[in-house]
Parts: structure tokens; sequence; C-alpha cells
């Protein structure tokens, strides 16, 4: 894998973000900012939740981690 390629589990977070994106619109577009917001903001802690299983990261784990 190069650096300038997505890594799968992202890319399929991704995809999933826009999938919902798209039914929403559809269907309930006021309701779109909150759904958005809560499912991001669900990403951000299980991935918080993750990095703190880590005991130490080194610059390169960090910069690994976030790519």
């Amino acid at each position: 894998m190069t650096r300038t390629e997505i890594r799968p589990y992202m890319f399929e977070t991704l995809m999933y973000l826009v999938c919902v994106h798209a039914q929403v619109s559809e269907v309930t577009p006021p309701l779109l900012d909150r759904t958005l917001n809560a499912l991001v903001e669900s990403l951000v802690e299980e991935a918080l939740r993750c990095f703190k299983q880590v005991k130490r990261f080194g610059m390169g784990g960090m910069l690994a981690a976030g790519a």
C-alpha cells in the first residue's frame, strides 16, 4: 500500500457516510445535519476508545494511525 491510498476500513466508513447522506437527504433533509453529526461523533468516540488502548505511540506510530 502506498501512502496515497486510503485504507480499506476508512474507505468503507466514508462510503457508509455517503450512503447515509443520500438516504437521509432523500427521505427527510431537515434531519441530515443531526444524523451525520451523531454518526461522526460516534465514530470519533470509537476511534478515541481504540487509541486509548495503545499504551504508547512513537511519532511514526501516531502518524501512521492518522493515515
